[in-house]
């Protein structure tokens, strides 16, 4: 049984790392701690870029795992086909990751149990720097879940929910479909196992957080008229914006950056 946490760390606290603020410092942060994790490759791709079948759920149904019907992380508990689809479509952006295991020979059980230990281990590592900056991320991994010897499905809700991830294949997502898209190594020989996750997330520049010609131009007019003292010129909140230092020629205040970007124009209610 995996050891876990019974709570997750504030995302404050995730030894130290600064705030996330582009989708390129994710991507320096994953590469500085991949060999930490255990990751032998991952690749970043956007959710348009994923295939779907309906035979890999029928797959997925002929229970050759053992799991269907049996854990949360594994269909039905998952969702319908089409709901997960539709799940996995509400994202942005997702991470393809893979971890390597040897194995002593094809008949290796204990190696193949310690390949998937230490890719659950390099799944929970990265669900924890993924989720500490985007926690809606979904996270999904091989085969069923193994946190608990008994699970409670479907008599009691899941004991570790934000900790189970949910199959794969149980998404019907087609991971070969995508692996070789990306230029991952699906096949690492004959006497090695090869495990994928994904993390599907959404990035921080949505549309609706970009400028709009209304709120520039707002922007402007606020930072032109601070420039001249006699001018007053009233926040979107209801607030007088005063410039903070007498004289000052800066057009660039440091607290409008954060107003709603509602392209809000001051009226008689203000």
């Amino acid at each position: 049984m995996i050891e876990i946490k019974k709570q997750a760390e504030p995302a404050k606290e995730f030894k130290g790392d600064t705030v996330i603020k582009s989708l390129m410092t994710l991507k320096r942060q994953l590469e500085d701690k991949r060999e930490l994790f255990g990751i032998h490759e991952y690749a970043f791709a956007k959710t348009s870029d994923l295939l779907f079948s309906m035979g890999t759920r029928l797959l997925c149904e002929g229970n050759q795992c053992g799991h269907y019907g049996a854990t949360w992380a594994c269909p039905p508990a998952v969702g319908s086909y089409n709901s997960c689809v539709a799940k996995c479509r509400s994202y942005e952006n997702v991470c393809l990751l893979s971890t390597v295991t040897d194995l002593k020979g094809q008949y290796d059980s204990r190696g193949w149990h310690r390949a998937r230990m230490v890719h659950e281990a390099a799944t929970a590592k990265s669900a924890r720097l993924f989720r500490a900056h985007y926690p809606g991320a979904l996270v999904l991994s091989t085969e069923g879940c193994i946190i608990c010897d008994q699970c409670t499905y479907p008599d009691a809700p899941c004991r570790y929910p934000d900790q189970i991830f949910p199959s794969v294949e149980g998404y019907g997502i087609v991971v070969m479909d995508l692996a070789s898209k990306t230029g991952l190594s699906y096949n690492n020989g004959p006497e090695t196992v090869t495990y994928f996750s994904f993390v599907l997330f959404q990035s921080p520049f949505r549309k609706e957080n970009r400028y709009e010609p209304d709120h520039f131009f707002h922007s402007f007019c606020r930072a032109l008229a601070s420039r001249f003292h006699r001018f007053r010129f009233p926040c979107p909140q209801g607030k007088i914006q005063r410039p903070k230092k007498k004289g000052s020629h800066s057009l660039l205040r440091p607290g409008w950056r954060h107003l709603p970007l509602s392209g809000h124009r001051p009226g008689k209610g203000d």
